[in-house]
């Protein structure tokens, strides 16, 4: 694998997602940051699944690829944590989606790490060639031969003729082994450590397919893994097909799970909402077993009444960027008819990735939380207010001041809603609203004490509970 880049930033061309054109402008030198963009190319093989085998198989040899990274680094490699995350971008809107980045931005900062987002899909390359030619015409997700131009992907499964999704594995294996050896060339002169690979809903069955097929094709075929955990968020557990198979049509070529031990950390940490999330499409959350042995290292979380996307991050693209892309704009916060579910799942995202960090180092597994708890029939079991038994808690939602409600439809809607109590409910509940404040923020401490939430989350959450009222 080669890196090319510091792509330049001038007055006429710019990366997609900078953070200088989200819809709230994040200036991360203010933290002692540097975001840059890098093109990388090489080579990868395409796999396929053997079912009868029950292996993974070469499918084809040596195709060449190109395409981009995203990273954010501290600026002074000193104070370089030694922790890096590559993170697999979301195609799910159709242009890179940076989740990890979104949901943990200020963890990631605070603590110095590295991020590096990765385009992992040929829609997305797409979208990138009409937000930006001139900036973006080497990349290649090729199968070999002549993609049409113009491009169309097809609507169901969003694949693209004459590309080829399962570059996508090499890749990921390629990046991880140059950051992990000598990442000079994307501006860290200091050794990453310690090495996670993440994603997120789509991308989080990306993750899981990665895991489950190819880190034990590759330990097998006496490769180095250069990953040292993984976390896949909001993804249901579920895969997707190796390659782009041309007589697919089901969305987003996702497949069933397939639990295959693994030797390496991994935790699965899915929302309430995934549950109703992916029965729309065909698919069904189940808990991974959870192990902690030398051959399978798994942990299963769900958070209980947390919504499957943040549809009021203010680090998404602004409306002009997206359109630019091609793609459709996003409806803001401010647009929908009810008002949107803010229980944090970030929050609990940066607990358990230094949950993940700790075992990696220790060897320590996280503890177990029982999963979201439903009766015999299969019906979530709830609370006086609504809220589901079990699974990863939170003030918000046991000393709450809402109801909240994880799919706002409870089918295919990513987000969820939330209703306030009135004032006199409150009052019934808690007395006032400083007898709320202090319960909400009791129980928060003893969130930190666990590991549940890190301390700077957990500031942030009280100052949300004491603010609120205001």
């Amino acid at each position: 694998m080669k890196v090319s880049g510091p792509i330049p930033v001038t007055s006429t061309s710019h990366l997609f997602s900078s953070m200088q054109y989200s819809r709230k402008v994040i200036e991360i030198k203010e933290f002692d940051f540097v975001e840059e963009e890098y093109f990388i190319l090489g080579q990868s093989n395409i796999y396929d699944w053997n079912e009868i085998e029950q292996k993974v198989n070469v499918f084809e040899e040596n195709l060449d690829y190109t395409t981009r990274i995203i990273v954010r680094r501290p600026a002074d490699n000193n104070i370089f944590s030694g922790i890096g995350y590559v993170d697999i971008m979301n195609a799910s809107n159709g242009y890179d989606i940076e989740d990890l980045w979104r949901r943990s931005y200020l963890h990631i900062m605070e603590n110095n790490h590295l991020y590096i987002g990765v385009t992992t899909k040929p829609i997305n390359v797409l979208s990138l060639k009409n937000f930006d030619y001139q900036r973006y015409q080497s990349l290649n997700w090729s199968n070999g031969k002549v993609v049409n131009s113009p491009a169309v992907a097809n609507p169901v499964t969003m694949s693209i003729d004459g590309t080829e999704e399962g570059l996508v594995w090499d890749i990921l294996h390629q990046l991880g082994i140059y950051v992990k050896e000598d990442s000079s060339a994307i501006g860290i002169n200091k050794k990453v450590q310690y090495l996670y690979l993440t994603g997120q809903s789509q991308s989080g069955m990306y993750l899981n397919t990665y895991v489950n097929y190819m880190h034990p094709y590759y330990e097998i075929s006496n490769k180095s893994n250069p990953y040292d955990g993984y976390l896949s968020l909001a993804s249901g557990g579920l895969t997707r097909s190796l390659r782009q198979e041309p007589d697919n049509t089901i969305p987003m070529a996702m497949r069933a799970p397939h639990n295959a031990e693994i030797s390496h950390p991994y935790i699965q940490f899915n929302t309430e909402n995934d549950y109703y999330l992916f029965k729309m499409f065909g698919g069904e959350v189940k808990p991974i077993e959870n192990s902690n042995t030398p051959t399978n290292k798994k942990r299963y979380y769900d958070m209980t009444g947390a919504a499957h996307t943040d549809a009021a991050s203010p680090l998404v693209p602004l409306n002009s960027e997206i359109i630019k892309t091609k793609c459709p704009p996003r409806i803001l916060d401010n647009e929908y008819e009810y008002r949107l579910n803010d229980l944090p799942f970030d929050y609990y995202i940066n607990g358990i990735l230094n949950k993940l960090h700790h075992w990696v180092v220790t060897g320590e597994a996280p503890e177990i939380i029982e999963p979201l708890m439903k009766n015999q029939a299969g019906e979530f079991l709830r609370d006086e207010f609504g809220h589901t038994l079990g699974g990863v808690r939170s003030p918000f939602i046991d000393v709450p001041k809402a109801k909240y409600q994880a799919s706002y439809d409870g089918k295919a809607s990513t987000n969820g809603t939330m209703i306030f109590f009135t004032e006199d409910e409150i009052k019934q509940l808690y007395g006032s609203k400083e007898n709320y404040y202090v319960k909400f923020e009791e129980y928060i401490e003893k969130q930190v004490q666990q590991g549940l939430i890190t301390q700077n989350d957990a500031k942030r959450a009280c100052a949300w509970a004491m603010n609120i009222w205001k």
